[in-house]
């Protein structure tokens, strides 16, 4: 039988094709031979509880140590005609992002998307976190001034960042004594949301860690430190990926959230931590896994398709 995948993604050429983790999830899945289509959410259409994008095939293979592709013509298709369904669409997680998960709401019992896009909806990154209290450090999610204020009054050094932002976009550290009239006012307007306000982690100037969980399961980690002329670690934003280990704690972390990720379907998420606390857990789109397996000597790609659909290598005759 022949396993057909497809992949929700930004239009390719806003990638880093070496680098990036859908590229590496399809490279994992086209060396298998699993019959691969792509499309981009702009394409989804329903009709008559019929769920349609317009699909091409692609073929990720290597050349040497370079990731290469190939893409056939786009054709409309029905998503049903999938086994899986892969959504790697990167925030921002604005309205279309989520028109998109109820979309894809529609294939329930027919394909198996992942992540659970219903999840996806309600897990938003920068919230799902705040039912593990014990887990995060002080956390507000406000656009009040007076509230914001309060918080600083009791914390000290915050961090203000957008609620639905990514990639360390939009990140600053506000000290007691800043009047902050002016920055609320700026991002509220420029992203249209309400902010996140974490007490300051010193301990971020030694690290943010990346951790990657494959069905519920910690697989592996790095250590994202920042460069020295910015706030954020993230490696979009500068950030060099350090080999880490996680410590106990931190493996209470990954243990006290691995219930909800498995019983939710949310199949392959990244946690952030920083001074042995949660401060998101990303599943819309998480990334990591190729600096993961380049400093561990992991393929986590290979675990991702393993723990899916087993070890086994398929011969395909491509879907029309």
């Amino acid at each position: 039988m022949s396993t057909n995948i497809a992949v929700q993604i930004d239009y390719l050429d806003k990638l880093s094709i070496q680098t990036d983790t859908t590229f590496r999830l399809m490279l994992e899945a086209c060396t298998r031979r699993l019959n691969v289509k792509i499309y981009h959410p702009q394409t989804l259409s329903l009709t008559n509880k019929t769920v349609t994008a317009q699909t091409a095939i692609i073929n990720v293979y290597l050349q040497g140590e370079d990731v290469k592709y190939d893409v056939g013509d786009y054709q409309l298709q029905n998503l049903a005609e999938f086994d899986y369904l892969l959504i790697r669409q990167d925030p921002p997680f604005d309205m279309d992002y989520i028109t998109a998960t109820y979309l894809l709401e529609h294939l329930n019992g027919k394909v198996r998307v992942l992540n659970n896009p219903t999840q996806i909806r309600n897990a938003p990154e920068k919230l799902l976190m705040l039912y593990y209290p014990d887990l995060i450090p002080p956390t507000l999610i406000s656009g009040d001034e007076y509230a914001i204020n309060n918080f600083r009054q009791t914390y000290g050094k915050v961090i203000i960042k957008p609620l639905y932002s990514y990639g360390g976009d939009g990140i600053y550290a506000v000290e007691p004594q800043d009047d902050i009239a002016d920055l609320l006012n700026k991002l509220t307007k420029q992203y249209n949301s309400q902010l996140v306000v974490q007490q300051y982690l010193p301990q971020v100037e030694q690290g943010d860690k990346r951790v990657i969980m494959i069905n519920g399961e910690y697989a592996g980690a790095i250590n994202r430190v920042k460069a020295a002329d910015n706030l954020a670690s993230n490696l979009c934003q500068g950030g060099s990926a350090v080999k880490t280990e996680l410590t106990s704690k931190e493996h209470n972390i990954c243990n006290a959230l691995s219930p909800y990720l498995k019983q939710n379907d949310l199949y392959f998420v990244g946690l952030d931590i920083i001074g042995e606390k949660l401060t998101e857990i990303n599943v819309t789109s998480p990334t990591g896994i190729y600096h993961c397996d380049l400093l561990n000597g992991t393929n986590l790609a290979k675990q991702f398709w393993d723990n899916l659909i087993g070890s086994k290598t398929y011969c395909l005759k491509p879907i029309a």
